[in-house]
């Protein structure tokens, strides 16, 4: 558990509750990330999903280190649709791990990611910028 607004405890686990998988198809670009070793020394990060089934989809991760571009090519699926924020990810045969929406814009613009560890967290938006524009009267609040 980790302390949310107002002091609350919160599950780590939360995730959206309504999560529309064909509108979060298409590219994604990681604005920020956990520092982790299958990402280490990457930069321009993308992200792209296609459904290939009911609760099916493919991901292609690509990304540049040291100037040579790297792909990465998995699968992920939604195990409960009761619960369509909690997919799994697979990017090694049948290994899957946690991939949880945890906040999404309303438009799709943007999204958090996590999973169940606090090893694991990404900033993913639809545009390679995403902060507000200056005079645009948007902040950033702090704790």
């Amino acid at each position: 558990m980790e302390k949310g607004p107002e002091n609350r405890y919160v599950p780590r686990e939360r995730t959206v509750e309504d999560l529309d998988i064909d509108r979060y198809m298409g590219q994604w670009y990681e604005i920020a990330r956990f520092d982790h070793r299958f990402e280490r020394g990457m930069d321009n990060v993308t992200t792209q999903y296609e459904r290939t089934g009911e609760n099916r989809v493919k991901v292609t991760n690509s990304g540049f280190r040291n100037g040579k571009r790297h792909l990465a090519h998995g699968k992920a699926r939604i195990p409960d649709l009761k619960h369509p924020g909690k997919l799994e990810v697979s990017f090694f045969l049948w290994f899957y791990a946690d991939y949880y929406v945890m906040e999404l814009g309303e438009d799709y613009s943007y999204a958090l990611v996590g999973s169940s560890s606090d090893k694991y967290l990404w900033i993913l938006a639809r545009t390679s910028i995403c902060w507000p524009a200056p005079g645009s009267g948007a902040t950033i609040p702090r704790n």
